[in-house]
């Protein structure tokens, strides 16, 4: 894992401790901020696709195909543990920060389709696999509240913010079923045990803007949006069958809407439901490599490389259920 992973990871954790430790309100009210853990569902789907220009230093090899020529559909559908921080630094000011990771692995069918590459568009090669990913996601925010106005004990405000998602996941898939549709009648194969990996890094440095309901020591209700025009992505997905490996840098834009609903149970406990939206989509080259000689057939042999367009793109639908402490 890279140095600035383990940073974006580590950053509930330290802001944790933070809130333990720092003794400014930004309302003065008796609390230095909250922590809240729970359980939620991170559902949806990272999707990529090549084709477009083809270059190769194999003579006579470039081309120009349609896009896209692949597509692979990786899933997301797993529970997570969720928890995190609000820390009011100063008045107006606070640093929010949320993690989470997956408690259950099976993601759902990955789906590979391929195209004819004469840019009819018709389905050609299909299968799927079962899939199980390691998932990760960090998400924090430093927002200041520019106005609030307060009638007896209900807060309204707005606010703007700097923040910064990173994502992580790691998925296998296996037990293919492939189909080849380019005959009269389509011809099934299968193979079981680990045929492919994919692992996607994201980090997406966002804009924000806020706004809140407030009912003093009862509801409150908080909703923002984001938004990047300088997410970036780095991938990699290695075909095991094939000893094909493929890489890529890709960058693009990216928003983010969330929800969040808060309601005070107890003195200094709260139970808090949130709803998060995630959305980008990345393009750049991808780098192949031939590792083996596995996909000799196909007329890829060893040691032989290229480069085509590539495309990723990802809806996330994140949702949980917290238990919440102020301190």
């Amino acid at each position: 894992m890279s140095k600035l992973a383990v940073l974006t990871l580590s950053l509930p954790i330290m802001a944790v401790a933070v809130a333990l430790m720092t003794p400014v309100s930004a309302y003065g009210e008796n609390t230095n901020g909250d922590f809240w853990s729970g359980i939620g569902v991170l559902s949806g789907d990272v999707t990529y696709r090549i084709g477009g220009n083809f270059t190769s230093p194999q003579p006579g090899s470039s081309a120009v195909y349609p896009f896209p020529l692949s597509k692979l559909e990786w899933p997301l559908n797993v529970t997570v543990m969720t928890f995190g921080a609000d820390i009011p630094l100063y008045p107006g000011l606070e640093l929010c920060t949320g993690f989470s990771k997956n408690v259950t692995t099976f993601s759902g069918k990955v789906k590979d389709s391929d195209y004819d590459s004469a840019g009819s568009g018709t389905l050609v090669i299909y299968s799927e696999s079962d899939s199980d990913v390691q998932a990760i996601t960090s998400d924090t925010v430093l927002r200041y509240w520019l106005l609030q106005d307060k009638q007896d004990d209900l807060v309204m405000g707005f606010g703007v913010g700097a923040g910064w998602i990173y994502e992580q996941f790691n998925w296998t898939a296996s037990n293919i079923v492939q189909s080849d549709l380019t005959g009269p009648v389509a011809l099934t194969a299968a193979q079981s045990g680990l045929v492919g990996t994919y692992y996607v890094a994201t980090s997406i440095p966002y804009l924000e803007l806020a706004g809140k309901i407030e009912q003093t020591n009862s509801l409150s209700v908080l909703f923002s949006f984001g938004y990047s025009p300088f997410a970036a992505v780095n991938d990699w997905d290695n075909h095991l069958l094939r000893q094909i490996s493929a890489t890529s840098s890709l960058n693009g834009g990216a928003f983010k809407l969330s929800l969040k609903g808060k309601y005070d149970f107890a003195p200094n406990w709260f139970l808090t439901g949130r709803g998060d939206l995630l959305s980008f989509d990345m393009k750049g080259i991808e780098n192949d490599l031939v590792y083996g000689n596995a996909d000799n057939a196909s007329g890829n042999f060893q040691g032989d490389t290229w480069t085509i367009e590539h495309e990723t793109s990802s809806t996330q639908y994140l949702f949980s259920f917290n238990v919440g402490r102020k301190f």
